[in-house]
């Protein structure tokens, strides 16, 4: 597993809105709609097996105006025809204010949807990650993928040789030989299939910003609230006000093309996500949003995703233009890539070593006051040491989480939420910091914040 940045779950995945959709939206004939739905509900089991926190909330797509009402009677009947259970449109607007008690009066109806979850996007990649190295999978952080030549070793083979920069000053660069590329690159993956010659899509990075609340104002929403696009031309679902499993709760995302891959984010943009969201709630504590930031949704050129054996090289398997509902459908393509792998003539061994489980669920995802890490190797001293006091995290949970692998701040922080709450980390990074130090054995100016030249201290404090 090669990835140019140095943890699991990081660009796309990181600044994902954690919506498992119940899958009535989309183009009928679409990959996307054909299945999301079974998507959700692999999520859903694989979820329990891997120990990903998930919490099963229903969502609710808010229309404002009479002639949206067509919308909602078209997902309606593709979502029962997909086998949805819990899908009913409401337009008694008591009801609509029972389920949330802070929607606007101007909400006309809703179309509700049980079967909608959320969960923490890195906390799950992360999880998945841990699962993939019990499993014998050895992953190659910060190396970007420069080149891919088609090579024959000298028994005859048709190989891919890939050469790599590595961005981590303890490491070379690498060339590695496959007879087999997966291409899951998200935003560069038009990039990637272009090294071999496959040029038959093209990948749009479409920025999308978001603001970010404390947990004291989590209460203020229930469920995941969309609001249905005023046009019908719009590429989303609609913009979010939406619980997180971690107890806040975030507004979000616009949708706007860019060149580059620019995460910034600007007062335009989270001006228009405020006006937006305020039109479907009412009162919105924006004194309480603690920090904004901004993802890149990968889009292609057929705004579907792309998942099949490139014509150049049918052992080039691309996996692209995975947005939106990519997340829900995570595990069905990952059942779908072994499929067309079959049909390549490459011969597949199962592993009969394979540990589905990992039960290890950490309080990197949910905040629970009352825990207390339980590492053998934490003395008592690290358990109850508190280092960062908005999360209530220990420093046994980071010593754990630098165990596991994290090697920078942003590591520890998607790992045990340290750095993530009301303070952004003004009280407990230096802390993170030292303890990073002492673990890895590592100058304290070496440490970055996520990798690559992000180096944070010039010197030790």
């Amino acid at each position: 597993m090669l990835d140019k940045e140095s943890d699991a779950g990081w660009g796309t995945t990181k600044a994902n809105s954690g919506i498992i959709h119940p899958g009535y939206a989309g183009e009928r004939n679409s990959l996307k709609y054909k299945i999301s739905h079974k998507g959700n509900r692999l999520f859903r089991k694989n979820a329990d097996e891997l120990g990903i926190h998930i919490k099963n909330i229903g969502s609710m797509l808010n229309i404002f105006h009479d002639y949206q009402m067509g919308t909602l009677e078209n997902f309606l009947e593709q979502g029962r025809a997909s086998g949805l259970s819990g899908l009913k449109i409401i337009t008694d607007r008591q009801k609509i204010k029972e389920l949330e008690p802070n929607i606007s009066s101007n909400v006309r109806a809703a179309l509700f949807a049980g079967e909608t979850c959320i969960i923490s996007p890195y906390g799950a990649a992360i999880s998945i990650y841990e699962n993939a190295l019990m499993n014998g999978v050895n992953f190659y952080f910060d190396n970007e993928v420069k080149s891919i030549e088609h090579i024959t070793d000298q028994s005859g083979r048709k190989l891919f040789m890939i050469k790599t920069k590595n961005h981590s000053p303890y490491q070379p660069d690498y060339i590695f030989q496959s007879e087999i590329v997966i291409n899951a690159a998200g935003v560069d993956s038009a990039e990637i299939a272009n090294m071999i010659g496959d040029d038959s899509f093209k990948i749009k990075a479409c920025r999308g910003q978001y603001i970010l609340f404390d947990s004291e104002a989590g209460n203020f929403v229930k469920h995941v609230n969309f609001k249905l696009p005023d046009s019908s031309k719009s590429k989303t679902k609609g913009l979010l006000v939406t619980p997180t499993v971690s107890g806040n709760f975030f507004v979000g995302p616009n949708y706007e093309h860019i060149t580059g891959r620019d995460l910034s984010t600007t007062s335009k943009s989270l001006d228009e996500v405020k006006e937006n969201a305020s039109k479907m709630f009412d009162n919105i504590p924006f004194g309480k949003a603690i920090t904004e930031f901004a993802g890149l949704r990968a889009v292609s050129d057929s705004g579907d995703f792309i998942i099949s054996n490139s014509a150049v090289n049918k052992n080039f398997i691309n996996v692209a233009g995975i947005q939106s509902p990519g997340l829900t459908c995570a595990f069905i393509i990952a059942e779908m890539v072994p499929e067309i792998l079959k049909n390549t003539g490459i011969k597949m061994v199962k592993n009969r070593k394979y540990i589905p489980e990992n039960k290890n669920i950490e309080r990197r995802i949910i905040k629970n006051d009352a825990a207390v890490n339980k590492s053998a190797d934490a003395d008592d001293t690290q358990k109850y040491e508190i280092v960062c006091r908005c999360e209530k995290v220990t420093e046994a949970e980071i010593v754990d989480a630098v165990r596991k692998g994290a090697s920078t701040v942003d590591g520890i922080k998607f790992r045990t939420r340290a750095g993530m709450g009301r303070c952004q980390g003004g009280y407990c990074l230096l802390k993170v910091m030292r303890i990073i130090s002492r673990e890895l054995k590592i100058p304290f100016e070496k440490i970055t914040k996520c990798g690559k030249d992000s180096y944070i201290a010039k010197y030790k404090i």
